[in-house]
């Protein structure tokens, strides 16, 4: 096959779903559209290069599996809030950040200690969860409420408002260790989308932690990772370890 035809069956075969291009593979109709579309057109080029039905429903299939294969594969990126960086290819927190919750298409979990000043993780968390992502939001309480803050992170995070697709969590200052006298905070920050993508980094979500800190984390995105943090969350609330709050 001509490289060019090669690319074109890629195409199709990373853009179309793997249930069509199957259909296509057993012979069965597809419904008019773009995807009836896009098969008749590379069906008819392949044709015209002498490649079989059989080939080209084979191609697509094995096509389809490496992107899959692709796209679940673990990547870990530096990801850095700071002087300098760039040269050493570090992408800034908040711009993947950002990327991430709105990426997300089913489950988004947003875990941090602190949280003001962030009117575009505010904003992109709100959409998610009005296109239907289904979002779990873990953060410290504030002091009035038995927390380690001075101000509850939820005005700052969501508003002031509910969400049929939003949920809120603490850790309630009873369930928590002590040494001398003092109780433990939470202060994990991390975020998972679909998982499939996870964001660990020291930063809070506040204005300095993203735009003027010195802060390091991780994007590891495919692999075990992202669903482990989540099911890891899901465990300590289905424990009780962490407890839903009522915007």
């Amino acid at each position: 096959m001509k490289p060019v035809l090669l690319d074109e069956i890629a195409s199709v075969a990373s853009e179309l779903p793997f249930e069509t291009l199957q259909r296509f593979a057993d012979a069965k109709p597809i419904l008019q559209g773009e995807a009836h579309d896009r098969l008749a057109e590379v069906t008819k080029r392949c044709e015209q290069h002498g490649v079989a039905r059989d080939t080209l429903a084979f191609a697509l299939l094995t096509a389809a599996t490496a992107a899959e294969r692709e796209r679940r594969a673990e990547r870990v990126d530096l990801v850095w809030t700071g002087p300098g960086g760039a040269e050493f290819g570090l992408r800034r927190i908040e711009p993947v950040l950002l990327g991430l919750i709105n990426g997300a298409q089913r489950s988004l979990l947003v875990v941090t200690f602190a949280a003001y000043e962030v009117h575009d993780v505010r904003d992109a968390i709100i959409a998610a969860a009005q296109r239907g992502v289904q979002v779990c939001v873990v953060t410290e309480h504030a002091r009035d409420q038995g927390g380690n803050i001075q101000l509850s992170p939820l005005p700052a995070l969501i508003g002031l408002g509910a969400h049929p697709s939003l949920r809120v969590f603490h850790w309630p200052h009873d369930a928590r260790p002590t040494i001398g006298g003092k109780t433990g905070s939470l202060h994990a920050k991390t975020a998972v989308a679909d998982d499939h993508a996870v964001v660990i980094s020291s930063a809070n979500f506040t204005g300095h932690a993203l735009a003027i800190n010195m802060e390091l984390g991780v994007r590891v995105t495919g692999g075990p990772l992202p669903r482990k943090v989540r099911e890891h969350f899901d465990e300590l609330i289905r424990k009780g370890d962490l407890q839903r709050l009522t915007p």
